[in-house]
């Protein structure tokens, strides 16, 4: 199966992180939705074509939380809630 999947915007509100850790943050949570999405298991979640909404489960994060690991908490939940679509 050929999976081609964008984002256009993400809206994380209260995200304890500067801007200047944002490109940090961004390269870690594409590299772990590709990692999660290249291990399978999504078959079903993503034959029903485009999405244009989702919703996920809210995180708890710990104040100065490094941004990659910020960044791979997030596409874990992305990654969860597509499961269960």
């Amino acid at each position: 199966m050929n999976v081609n999947f964008h984002i256009d915007r993400i809206v994380l509100r209260g995200l304890p992180i500067s801007g200047r850790n944002i490109p940090c943050l961004e390269a870690a949570l594409r590299a772990e939705i590709v990692a999660q999405l290249n291990t399978g298991g999504y078959g079903a979640s993503l034959a029903g074509g485009l999405l244009t909404r989702m919703r996920t489960q809210p995180l708890t994060m710990e104040p100065g939380t490094a941004p990659a690991r910020l960044g791979r908490q997030i596409a874990d939940n992305l990654c969860g809630a597509l499961r269960t679509r």
